[in-house]
């Protein structure tokens, strides 16, 4: 398909939150974005903390089609108004394409685009801004919060071995992930690869050009298991 490129005077933003999976890894009955945090989904949790940080951002979930009547029961049950959401699709490559689909007819090429995971509750404002000053700025393809790795790492040998590694060559990457609407619908055109882990790795094997990283947060751990919730509701 050809794209005729929009330009706008004032970039708007919109914040695309994935909340498709299923959290397999978690061991609970329902997805960890719906299990309760300090009284509320997780999912709530992240998107009153997103209206909070970014005001201005139009907010667009995308929720697994199987969860649709789960989400809008929590959303009843805590007086909570969702925002526009979508579904998902059978990888978080397909649900954030889904997503981009939706944006395509409102969106200007130069509009910024974040991508946030559902279960990072916890989104600091200063790692937005910094998102916000380097897209703005065009440093890259993109740009993804990072943050130092605390452990030793060793690698993987296809033989078994392992092998211990410099850990400062490596960074751990967080969401949010923002990008120029323009680029990131572009990179989701090309077909779906295992190599994608997350939308940088999408944006930078379409543009051959590497993505700009910002300092991340401690505090924007993902949940991913039991104790992550806890540690989560003792920072709330």
């Amino acid at each position: 398909h050809v794209r005729i490129l929009m330009q706008t005077e004032n970039p708007q933003e919109y914040i695309i939150i994935v909340a498709a999976g299923t959290g397999s890894r978690f061991g609970a009955s329902v997805p960890k974005q719906y299990c309760s945090l300090a009284g509320e989904p997780v999912l709530i949790h992240t998107l009153k903390r997103i209206s909070l940080i970014m005001p201005a951002a139009t907010q667009l979930l995308v929720i697994s089609r199987e969860m649709e009547s789960l989400w809008l029961d929590l959303c009843r049950s805590h007086n909570f108004k969702s925002p526009e959401y979508t579904f998902g699709g059978s990888t978080r490559f397909h649900s954030v394409k889904a997503a981009l689909d939706m944006l395509a007819s409102r969106a200007a090429d130069n509009d910024i685009v974040y991508v946030h995971d559902a279960a990072r509750p916890l989104l600091c404002p200063h790692v937005v801004e910094r998102l916000r000053h380097s897209v703005a700025a065009d440093a890259g393809s993109g740009a993804v919060p990072v943050i130092a790795m605390a452990d030793s790492i060793r690698m993987l040998q296809p033989d078994g071995i392992s092998a211990a590694v410099d850990r400062n060559l490596y960074k751990a990457v967080q969401t949010p992930q923002a990008f120029r609407f323009g680029r990131i619908i572009r990179a989701y055109s090309q077909e779906f690869n295992d190599f994608f882990t997350d939308d940088a790795s999408v944006v930078e094997r379409y543009f051959r050009r590497p993505v700009d990283i910002v300092e991340g947060s401690p505090d924007t751990l993902k949940i991913t298991n039991a104790r992550d919730l806890a540690v989560v509701s003792a920072l709330l």
